[in-house]
C-alpha cells in the first residue's frame, strides 16, 4: 500500500487523524508483515504510537486489547478512539455500587466492596451492574481498552476479557515492572496477627514460608466462607447488612489470595521486610516465566510499543530472541529541537567531596545564567544533591523542589511561575510531560542510579548486571524526553556527569536511536536558542 494514496481515515480511523506522521504507515505494516508472534517498536515521542497500534488492529480486523500504564493514559485514549469501536473497563473500585442501598448501606460503596462479592444475591448482577456491565461489554467488544493490573487481575480471578487475537502493549518499557507489581504480596501484621492468633514470622527462606502460607490460607478462606454465609442470613430475614461486614470480608478474599499466591510462588522470591517486624512483601526476581500464563495467555499476536522500548526488555518478558522482530522509528522531532549535550564536568558519586560539588553547581548556575528569559529543570537524583543546590546556588530564589508528597501540588505551582524559574527535583524522569515554554533545558546533573538498598534491586543485579544499566539508561531517555512534545517544539538536555563518557560507550544498545541521533559533546555551554 501507498502512505499517499491510503489515508488514515481510509483505515477507520477518526477524522482528526487527516495524515500519516513520518515513518507511521511503514511502521504498522512492519508490524503486520512479521511473521513473528511478538513485534516490538521502538516509537519515539511524536511518532503516533497509539494510532499505529489502533490501525495495526483495524487492518487485521481482529479481536484486539490495548494495556496502558495507567487509568489517564487509558481515558486519553480511549477520547481518541472511542468512534472504532473501543470499549473501556476499569477496576472494581472504579464502579459504585448502585445495588448497596438494597441490602441497608447507605454510604456510597464501590464495586470491589460490593455485598455480592460476599456472596450475597443481587438482582443487577445480569442486568445493570455498573462494574459486571462493563466486563460485559468488555468481554463482547471487538477492541477492548484496559491497563495492566485489570488485565491481570481479570484473568487470574475471573474468567477474563474475551478471547483475543491480538494483544498491544502501550508503554512496553514498563510491562516487566507492571507484571512484577501485580504479582507481588504484601502482609501486614495489624491485618494478619487477628487472623493468625500471633505475629508474621521472620523467616529468611522462601520454602519456609511457602508452607507457612499453605497451612494458614485454608483456615482464612473458611473464616471469610463463614462470614460471607452470616451476611446471607442476616439478609434473608431481612436484617441490615453493614458496610464493615462488606469490608471484613473484602479484607479476608484478598488475605485468601495472597496466601494462596506466596503458597504456590515458583522460582526464585525476594523476602523484603518494608517495615521490620510488620510488612513484608514478596516479589519474583524475574517476572518472565509468569508472563505466559499472565500477560500474554496465548495470544496469536503481540506488539509491544515504547519510546524507550529496547530488546533488552523483550528480555525481561521470557520472549527470545528468534521470537520476535524489533523496529525503531526515527523521531518526527529533528535532533536540532531535542540536543543533548555532555559537558564533561566532574564525576559524581555517593563519595563526592564538596569541591567536587561546588565545581558541578558552578556548572549548574553557568546554565541557568545564560537562560534566565525562560524555564528549566535540574534532575538531581537525590535528595541530598537537590538540598546542596537550594542550600548554594546562585539562583536558589528561583527554585522550586519538593519531597515525596509534595511533587503534585509543586509542579503544578512550577507550571503556573513565569520565568525565570527552575525546578529541582530528584525524581521525575516519567510521569510528568512539560512542553512549550514549562520547560526550555533539562539537566541531568547526575546519572541516574537507582537506590541500590532494596532487595529486589540487589537480587537482580547478583542474577544480572546488565539490568541496572538498563534502568539508568532508560531513565536518562525519559528525562530527555520530558520537554520537546511536538514538531514544533524545543528544549535542551545538559548532562554534566563525567561518568556519561564510559555509559554511553558501553551500552549504546540500551538506548533508541532517536536519542542517540540528538547526543553531541561540548566543551562549555552553548549559547541559548532564540526563543521563538
Amino acid at each position: 500500500m501507498d502512505s499517499h494514496i491510503i489515508n488514515p481515515t481510509d483505515m477507520g480511523l477518526p477524522e482528526k487523524f487527516e495524515r500519516w506522521r513520518p515513518g507511521q504507515f511503514d511502521a504498522i505494516f512492519q508490524g503486520l508483515d512479521s511473521e513473528k508472534r511478538f513485534v516490538g517498536h521502538a516509537a519515539p515521542t511524536g511518532s503516533g504510537k497509539s494510532v499505529s497500534g489502533v490501525s495495526h488492529a483495524l487492518i487485521a480486523d481482529t479481536r484486539a486489547a490495548y494495556l496502558t500504564m495507567s487509568k489517564g493514559l487509558q481515558s486519553q485514549a480511549l477520547g481518541d478512539f472511542q468512534q472504532v469501536g473501543m470499549v473501556d473497563v476499569r477496576g472494581a473500585n472504579s464502579y459504585q455500587c448502585i445495588a448497596a442501598a438494597d441490602y441497608g448501606i447507605a454510604d456510597m460503596l464501590m464495586c470491589d466492596e460490593a455485598p455480592c462479592l460476599s456472596g450475597l444475591p443481587c438482582s443487577l448482577r445480569a442486568n445493570g451492574c455498573l462494574y459486571y456491565g462493563a466486563i460485559d461489554r468488555a468481554k463482547a467488544a471487538r477492541f477492548v481498552i484496559t491497563n495492566y493490573h485489570l488485565w491481570y487481575y481479570a484473568n487470574k480471578y475471573g474468567d477474563g476479557l474475551g478471547k483475543r487475537d491480538l494483544l498491544i502493549l502501550d508503554e512496553a518499557d514498563g510491562a516487566p515492572e507492571a507484571l512484577s507489581d501485580c504479582m507481588t504480596v504484601a502482609l501486614d501484621s495489624h491485618v494478619l496477627t487477628p487472623l493468625i492468633g500471633g505475629a508474621l514470622p521472620e523467616y529468611t527462606d522462601m520454602e519456609d514460608w511457602r508452607s507457612w502460607a499453605k497451612h494458614h490460607a485454608r483456615p482464612i478462606t473458611e473464616r471469610a466462607d463463614a462470614l460471607a454465609a452470616q451476611m446471607r442470613n442476616a439478609h434473608q430475614v431481612g436484617k441490615r447488612v453493614s458496610r464493615a461486614m462488606a469490608r471484613e470480608v473484602k479484607v479476608y478474599r484478598t488475605v485468601s489470595r495472597d496466601l494462596e499466591t506466596l503458597a504456590g510462588a515458583l522460582g526464585d522470591w525476594v523476602i523484603e521486610w518494608i517495615i521490620p517486624s510488620k510488612r513484608v512483601a514478596f516479589t519474583p526476581i524475574w517476572p518472565a516465566k509468569y508472563a505466559e500464563g499472565s500477560l500474554f495467555l496465548s495470544i496469536p499476536k503481540i506488539l509491544l510499543m515504547s519510546a524507550t522500548l529496547r530488546p533488552y526488555t523483550m528480555h525481561l518478558l521470557g520472549v527470545g530472541i528468534d521470537q520476535y522482530d524489533f523496529f525503531e522509528s526515527p523521531s518526527t522531532f529533528p535532533p536540532a529541537s531535542r540536543p543533548v549535550y555532555w559537558i564533561p564536568t566532574v564525576s559524581l558519586s555517593y563519595r563526592s567531596q564538596e569541591e567536587d560539588l561546588r565545581y558541578w553547581l558552578a556548572r549548574i548556575d553557568e546554565i541557568i545564567g545564560g537562560r534566565l528569559d525562560r524555564k528549566g529543570i535540574i534532575h538531581t537524583v537525590s535528595y541530598r544533591l537537590t538540598k546542596f543546590v537550594l542550600d548554594n546556588s546562585k539562583y536558589r530564589s528561583l527554585m522550586l523542589s519538593h519531597d515525596s508528597k509534595t511533587t503534585r501540588s509543586t509542579i503544578e505551582k512550577y507550571k503556573r511561575a513565569q520565568p525565570p524559574s527552575v525546578l529541582v527535583s530528584p525524581a521525575i524522569t516519567t510521569g510528568y510531560d512539560f512542553p512549550g515554554s514549562d520547560a526550555r533545558y533539562n539537566i541531568v546533573g547526575k546519572l541516574p542510579f537507582p537506590d541500590l538498598k532494596s532487595a529486589l534491586l540487589q537480587a537482580r543485579m547478583e542474577s544480572d548486571p546488565y539490568y541496572l544499566d538498563y534502568i539508568v539508561a532508560k531513565s536518562v531517555t525519559q528525562a530527555a524526553g520530558r520537554s520537546t512534545r511536538s514538531e514544533t517544539d524545543f528544549s535542551e538536555v545538559f548532562i554534566i556527569d563525567n561518568n556519561w563518557a564510559r555509559f554511553i560507550k558501553s551500552r549504546r544498545a540500551l538506548f533508541p536511536t532517536w536519542f542517540l541521533a540528538a547526543c553531541k559533546t561540548l566543551k562549555q555551554v552553548p549559547p541559548a536558542p532564540e526563543l521563538k
